[in-house]
Formats: C-alpha cells, sequence, structure tokens
C-alpha cells in the first residue's frame, strides 16, 4: 500500500512538474510575442490645414488645365479640376512646392481620394525631396469610389526635407459624355495601416505552439 500511494504520488507530482513547466513555457512564447520586433508600416498623411494649401502646380496635355477647390467638409476638401476642349492624353499636378516637412519618422505616405465624378479617373500621389520624386502606380478610380493611396518614401534621401508633394489626375479625354472636368476630394483621414503578413504569421505559430503543447498535455 505504501509502494503505491508512493508511486500515485509520484506520478501526481510529474503531472503537476509538467502542468508547470507548459505554462512557464507558454508565458515564455507569449513574451517574446509582446517584446518582438515587428515593423508595422510608419504611415504619414496631409490633414485638413495641409490640403487647404493644394493648388494646381503642373498639367501636360494639348490643352491648359485649371484646378480650383469648391467645398471643404468633415471629410476632405473637394477640387474641379477642367481641360477647355480637351483632347488626348491629359494630367494636372495638385500639391504644394516650397515645403519643408521632416518626415524621418515616417516610411509611407497614404492619402485617402474620393472620386465625385460620373467617369473613373486615373490619381497617383507624389513625393519629392528636392533631389527624388517618388509616386505610387496609377489607380483608376470611379464614380463614388474612394481609395486610398500609399508611397513607399524609403528611396528618398532627405526624409527630414520633404519639399513638394502632390496627386496627380489623368485621363484619356474626352471621357464618355464629352466629360472634362473631374471632380475629387482628398480625404484627411487614412484607414490604419495593418502589421506587415510576417508579424501575423509569427503570431499564428506561437498560438499554434501553445495549442499543440495544450493538446499533448491533455492527452
Amino acid at each position: 500500500m505504501n509502494n503505491k500511494k508512493i508511486k500515485n504520488t509520484m506520478i501526481k507530482y510529474t503531472a503537476i512538474k509538467k502542468i508547470g513547466r507548459s505554462i512557464a513555457q507558454s508565458i515564455t512564447l507569449l513574451t517574446a510575442l509582446s517584446i518582438a520586433p515587428f515593423t508595422s508600416a510608419a504611415m504619414v498623411s496631409l490633414d485638413l490645414d495641409d490640403i487647404l494649401g493644394f493648388s494646381q502646380i503642373n498639367f501636360s496635355g494639348g490643352v491648359s488645365a485649371q484646378t480650383q477647390q469648391t467645398n471643404i467638409d468633415e471629410n476632405g476638401v473637394t477640387f474641379l479640376t477642367f481641360w477647355v476642349m480637351g483632347n488626348g492624353q491629359a494630367s494636372a499636378d495638385i500639391g504644394s512646392e516650397n515645403l519643408s516637412l521632416d518626415w524621418s519618422a515616417y516610411d509611407t505616405f497614404s492619402q485617402s481620394i474620393l472620386n465625385h465624378d460620373e467617369n473613373p479617373w486615373d490619381f497617383s500621389l507624389s513625393a519629392s525631396d528636392g533631389a527624388t520624386t517618388v509616386t505610387s502606380n496609377p489607380v483608376e478610380i470611379g464614380e463614388d469610389e474612394e481609395q486610398v493611396l500609399s508611397v513607399d518614401l524609403s528611396s528618398l534621401a532627405n526624409l527630414n526635407n520633404i519639399e513638394e508633394i502632390y496627386v496627380t489626375i489623368s485621363a484619356e479625354l474626352p471621357l464618355p459624355g464629352n466629360d472634362s472636368v473631374s471632380e475629387y476630394e482628398l480625404s484627411f483621414q487614412v484607414s490604419e495601416v495593418p502589421l506587415p503578413a510576417s508579424s501575423w504569421l509569427f503570431s499564428l505559430s506561437v498560438a499554434t505552439l501553445i495549442i499543440v503543447r495544450r493538446g499533448r498535455l491533455s492527452a
């Protein structure tokens, strides 16, 4: 009887020891997860005052473009760009020059654009440090459609002195309905930038390890 009691006590002690070891390992994994150097994108976007300073700074195409602000509300600033009797490929840059913005803490420039026009237009986003200009890929935005455009700032050498930012609107004119006028809104509110896929993969791996270890313990 004594031997049986001793054996049972040892079994219980071993089980408790395994539980304690499992808990300690789980805590270690969770601690590693909490302090892991996740590198979520450091994003910068313009606020209302920044966008209010926007005006047309350039255009290209067979005829000149004209741009003006038409409305300001809680969502952003609405602009109207038009080409008189526009024909062929045309574009206009709307933004600010002679700036001195310190974006050294950021690696991404993002801005939301809402197209109020009945026709789709192509939009791109650019930033310049005076020596180099980075530009997002053109994105076609349809009627009443909103999209967030993003620019990778990593190739700019002088992030502490951003001199120019602008949005380019372009199309092959005229659009259906003989349209050479675009109305769109630059929003100063953008969505959160998600963690990179590698961070989520790491989280999933840790969770899987914990689940598997608990499964083995209960077995």
